[in-house]
């Protein structure tokens, strides 16, 4: 009996050792059939349900090294591409030097061509990260909640040829993707433009701002970098908080800066479409003149201004904004000085030998500054030199005429037609 015993367990040992070589499946269907015993049976299933977790866990490990690594396949920059392509709406885009790294999806740029469905006419991103979980984009969307760029750079549509057309590519801002759920975003330096002429274009250049989705509509903040309008330039923004809602932009608080002065204003969308419109008022004080006048008329006027002002107009319009800006000068902070290079200041200065007529500083008065077109009107101008001169009439800076620019360009009597604008003097005594 012991000798038979021994054989036996000599062959369940060889024939165990044998269906360990058959394979995993093999096992399960037969490696209970050697020892009909309910112990070997208990046995074999425990080290078969041993080795399936085995397996399972290495199969875990490599799904998720795949996961992690998928940025580097071949598939993934298509897939992440026309991800993008899909959110911002537009026709052409080409993300580059794309890495995975500390949970964090880098991207050096992203460069799109803006589509009809889009808001945009370009777009330039520089900077680009947020958090990447293991299955974000193939098991579950893409979730931006801590997206961050170190720089963006964006044409911004004035409007479009059709309301339809205007209305689908306003709307491309609040659409979320089944793939892409983006919630804010922050922009180390933001320059945005709009507008396509001088009557209209306008800019924000090198800003911070911060982008945040609320419901159906985006509230932005933006701080620092320069702000320009028409007329106004070089003005350095120092807060800006807006709302981009169903119902359009509404910039609720602005504050400007120009040296000591300072601009204050709101603004709102007053019509969409093709043609959008706006509305807004503010006040300014001790602001330098040199904000509207371009900076080869530095030399001929000068001083600082207060006021209240107005603007209203269109980004796709020919007639572009108007600006209404009502001075009234502060005896104590505020003048206008008009220096020699005038043309006025050296026929008076030919005709009374006697007085100074080098700089003439305006301190009481006030007059209205129209900006339209692209021309720049000083209307109802009413100033007082004390005991020097009183000046009423009108200033107009425009653009120079072909005629002009030409007679310019020859050598022509008037030098300053070469200029970018030309200005004429208006003087009643």
């Amino acid at each position: 009996m012991r000798l038979e015993q021994e054989r036996l367990d000599n062959f369940q040992s060889r024939m165990n050792e044998w269906v360990a070589k058959q394979g995993f499946l093999f096992q399960i269907r037969y490696g209970g059939s050697v020892d009909g015993s309910r112990g070997s049976t208990a046995g074999v299933f425990l080290s078969l349900l041993a080795r399936l977790c085995i397996v399972l866990a290495i199969a875990g490990v490599v799904l998720v090294g795949v996961l992690f690594k998928r940025v580097d396949l071949p598939s993934f920059r298509p897939g992440l591409n026309e991800d993008l392509t899909a959110v911002l709406g537009c026709e052409e885009l080409q993300a580059r030097g794309i890495k995975h790294r500390g949970g964090i999806l880098e991207i050096n740029s992203v460069n799109a061509t803006g589509g009809g469905l889009s808001f945009f006419e370009d777009l330039e991103l520089r900077g680009f990260k947020m958090q990447m979980g293991i299955g974000d984009g193939i098991l579950t969307p893409w979730k931006a909640e801590s997206l961050s760029l170190q720089s963006l750079k964006v044409r911004i549509k004035g409007g479009a040829e059709t309301d339809e057309e205007a209305e689908q590519a306003y709307q491309s801002l609040f659409w979320e993707s089944e793939k892409f759920k983006l919630k804010s975003f922050r922009v180390n330096r933001a320059s945005l433009q709009w507008g396509y002429s001088e009557s209209n274009r306008g800019s924000i250049t090198g800003a911070h701002m911060v982008a945040t989705r609320r419901g159906d509509s985006w509230q932005l903040v933006l701080r620092g970098g320069e702000f320009s309008q028409n007329w106004l330039k070089g003005l350095e923004l120092e807060y800006l908080e807006a709302e981009l809602g169903q119902e359009g932009l509404q910039v609720h608080e602005a504050r400007l800066r120009k040296g000591d002065g300072s601009i204050g204003f709101t603004l709102s969308m007053t019509q969409g479409g093709a043609v959008p419109s706006f509305e807004g008022s503010g006040k300014f004080e001790a602001l330098p003149l040199d904000a509207f006048i371009d900076e080869a008329y530095g030399e001929l006027v000068g001083g600082t201004v207060a006021g209240a002002f107005s603007v209203e107009g269109s980004t796709n319009s020919q007639a572009g904004f108007e600006m209404k800006f009502d001075v009234q000068l502060d005896e104590e902070k505020d003048l206008v000085e008009l220096r020699e290079g005038l043309p006025i200041l050296r026929a008076i200065s030919t005709a009374d030998r006697v007085g100074n007529h080098k700089k003439l500083r305006f301190r009481s008065g006030g007059f209205q500054l129209v900006t339209s077109e692209g021309n720049l009107n000083v209307r109802e101008l009413s100033l007082e030199a004390p005991r020097m001169m009183r000046m009423e009439g009108n200033l107009l800076f425009r653009l120079p005429t072909s005629e002009e620019v030409n007679e310019g360009f020859h050598g022509g009597a008037e030098g300053r037609s070469m200029e970018r604008f030309k200005l004429c003097l208006l003087y009643t005594s």
